[in-house]
């Protein structure tokens, strides 16, 4: 159980904000309609489905029951808020109706969600009153499993984990509570008792009225208020004899009737006047720091958020963090996802070496991979199904093919409940009709389309940097519950194509000079639906339109000002961004260069290098290694051991005449680094000259001391 730690000296009017939310004044407030994603808990708020208090969850959670209900019955949500208003009928204004609000939570983060619930009574001369409710499902049967009424001074709220903490304001100038929370089974679970005193002088009442005589009137004391807490639940509260709490304390000053933290650290040393005081009344008394760490001792010390936490923050040591998986996989961005449904979130991060996505978990304070994509024949999803995420691996690159492979994980990374969508329409000779499979079975072309769209489109849970699917001209789809129209038109004697999205009698036009295109629905890093269309004109001129769906009645295509052309033919499913352009750099041969779309749905490439691939322009997407070249002279450049260096991993030596190298990589501005045969990595630095009677540049310079015509193969397009 993770559990929410709140410390912390508070103002001199202390009103915490409850996860259910105290109303202020008499105000009427506006009556909403409830509503939560769970069919079980949505019959309850419709008042369709009773719930009873079960005698096992009585107790001190449970808090006002018997003066509304007899335990033994089932009540409808209407039914309870009569109860409450005949109970207390006195304490509300019956002119005005009570507000429901309503939310799903995960008590003991074991990913069965319980409903919480919050009815406002507004007041009649005083503040309002709520009461507080905790559903669970129970072996098919509705259980109130938690049940407080909150005052203004005297209140509680539950958070998304089943976490409860003080929600009030003081009164008599002290605030008072428990902190604990409702686990898995939403049992109650004792954190700490906790007492804040709004000024010293009120403490030393507490204490005087318990036999503890402390001296704590006027001179350093005038401005100091005091915490109080206790780790022993079975602590009595009303003894001077039990002294097993502990106190933590801070020194203000009023300025313009404001309390100012003094923030002088001093005042926790062991010859202070405030330390001698407790020492002296046999009080143990701690700093801020100090309390926080012993509440922490308390928490879950394989606690994943602290250890991603430092993961992120680069605190983590003996292992990779973010940045490094930032500088050597070339991460752009993560994200967190309950992976294996267990109320806790892992770690997603996006690469497009991870094909994009892999997931972390912690394993002994370690950050360590559980699952990712693996390649192009396994690029990873994580898609909701039955309220269930599952891990979704497919493959759609090859005309005709669609795979999807999907299946659960659990918290020890078992694989279970896996099975798969498949259709294979190829027009191959050897085959007969096109097949179409689902768990195995045969259905038909239509009720694959349906299945996909049902369980990989609508039930993506995060659309990384990826296709969501390819719109040929005169097409129709869907999106968000709004149909759209695409259609392309060819000018050929201008060489013009003219885009058209339609939309509920909106059009959206745009005439570009190209020749062909290509056209796509995108998820983009932001979370958003974009339009691209990718156009392509003489040579490799190209432009990349996008459309914002969220903007559509407002705005048109954009010039996406990207300068690269779409080469690599992508089919509807799931095809990450293959983008190309030619290096001018090292000859003039293709190379590519893998995006990812960014906010507003722009093509990113944020450090990627561009890779070489000598069959890019034909569709081979990578597969294919670069162009080899020979060496005619010894070299000397700088060598690296492996592909993930950087610049400081280059040693200068002498590389002989005949060494054969694989072109790898470029910056396609100073550098191309090469592969050795044994997998080391050289680089050459290039500078561009201007030859006599010509208008362009030339890469020819080679560590400013060789030229490229020393090098054989070196390929040139054209």
């Amino acid at each position: 159980m993770k559990k929410r730690f709140l410390c912390g000296i508070l103002g001199a009017v202390i009103c915490m904000t409850s996860a259910c939310g105290m109303n202020e004044g008499n105000a009427e407030p506006a009556t909403s309609e409830a509503s939560v994603d769970d069919p079980r808990y949505q019959a309850f708020l419709d008042g369709k489905a009773p719930a009873y208090f079960g005698k096992e969850w009585q107790g001190y959670r449970m808090r006002d029951v018997e003066d509304c209900f007899d335990n033994d019955e089932k009540f409808t949500l209407d039914e309870i808020i009569s109860g409450v208003k005949e109970a207390q009928g006195d304490y509300y204004d019956k002119s005005k109706k009570p507000v429901i609000d309503s939310s799903l939570i995960d008590c003991g983060m074991d990913g069965d969600k319980e409903l919480r619930v919050c009815i406002s009574f507004p007041g009649s001369g005083d503040p309002d009153m709520e009461k507080v409710m905790v559903v669970k499902e129970v072996n098919g049967e509705l259980r109130i499993v938690y049940y407080w009424t909150n005052y203004l001074r005297d209140a509680e709220s539950v958070d998304e984990s089943g976490y409860i903490s003080v929600s009030g304001a003081a009164s008599g100038d002290i605030l008072s509570g428990v902190y604990g929370y409702l686990d898995a089974d939403c049992k109650w679970n004792f954190d700490y008792y906790y007492e804040y005193f709004l000024s010293a002088h009120d403490y030393e009442t507490w204490l005087s009225d318990r036999g503890i005589d402390v001296d704590m009137t006027n001179g350093p004391w005038e401005n100091a208020q005091i915490e109080r807490y206790s780790f022993d639940e079975d602590f009595d509260y009303f003894s001077g004899e039990d002294r097993s709490f502990i106190t933590t304390f801070s020194v203000y000053k009023i300025s313009d009737g404001k309390f100012e933290d003094l923030g002088d650290p001093t005042i926790y040393d062991d010859d202070s006047v405030y330390m001698k005081t407790f020492k002296e009344a046999g009080i143990k008394a701690y700093s801020p720091d100090e309390i926080e760490k012993l509440v922490e001792k308390r928490e879950n010390p394989d606690d994943p958020r602290k250890v991603f936490d430092a993961f992120l923050k680069d605190e983590l040591k003996g292992q990779k963090t973010y940045s490094d998986y930032v500088k050597e996989d070339e991460v752009y961005k993560y994200d967190f996802f309950d992976v294996d449904n267990d109320g806790v979130k892992e770690l997603a991060l996006f690469s497009l070496k991870y094909y994009p996505m892999a997931f972390f978990d912690v394993h002994d304070g370690k950050v360590e991979r559980i699952c990712g994509g693996e390649g192009p024949d396994a690029y990873l999803k994580i898609v909701e199904i039955s309220r269930k995420n599952y891990l979704c691996y497919y493959y759609t690159h090859d005309d005709g093919k669609m795979v999807y492979s999907f299946y659960r994980m659990n918290h020890k990374d078992e694989h279970f409940d896996l099975f798969g969508l498949v259709g294979n329409y190829s027009p191959d000779p050897n085959t007969t009709d096109p097949t179409y499979t689902y768990k195995g079975k045969e259905i038909t072309p239509q009720e694959f389309e349906d299945l996909k769209e049902k369980m990989v489109y609508e039930g993506e849970v995060f659309g990384s940097s990826y296709i969501k699917r390819k719109v040929d001209s005169g097409d129709s789809f869907t999106l968000d519950g709004q149909k759209y129209y695409f259609y392309a038109s060819f000018d050929e004697k201008n060489n013009e194509e003219t885009y058209t999205l339609y939309r509920d009698g909106i059009k959206k036009e745009i005439t570009i000079f190209a020749n062909s295109h290509q056209a796509f629905v995108v998820k983009a890093t932001d979370g958003k639906d974009y339009f691209w269309v990718c156009t392509t004109g003489d040579g490799m001129a190209c432009n990349i339109l996008v459309l914002d769906f969220d903007k559509f009645d407002q705005e048109g295509f954009i010039d996406s000002g990207c300068p690269y052309g779409l080469y690599k033919y992508m089919y509807k499913g799931g095809a990450y961004i293959t983008l190309a352009s030619p290096s001018w750099i090292f000859g003039t041969c293709s190379i590519r260069s893998n995006f990812y779309i960014g906010d507003k749905g722009i093509p990113m490439h944020g450090n990627m290098y561009y890779y070489y691939d000598s069959n890019c322009l034909n569709g081979s997407g990578g597969k294919e290694p670069g162009p080899t070249v020979t060496l005619k002279v010894d070299m000397e450049a700088g060598v690296a051991s492996d592909w993930l260096s950087d610049d400081w991993g280059f040693v200068k030596q002498v590389v002989p005449a005949g060494t054969k190298l694989t072109m790898y990589r470029t910056d396609n501005d100073s550098f191309i680094d090469l592969m050795m045969e044994d997998g080391r990595i050289v680089r050459f630095y290039m500078t561009a000259v201007r030859e006599a009677g010509r208008d362009y540049d030339e890469y020819k310079l080679i560590n400013d001391k060789y030229s490229i015509e020393d090098i054989e193969g070196v390929p040139y397009w054209g």
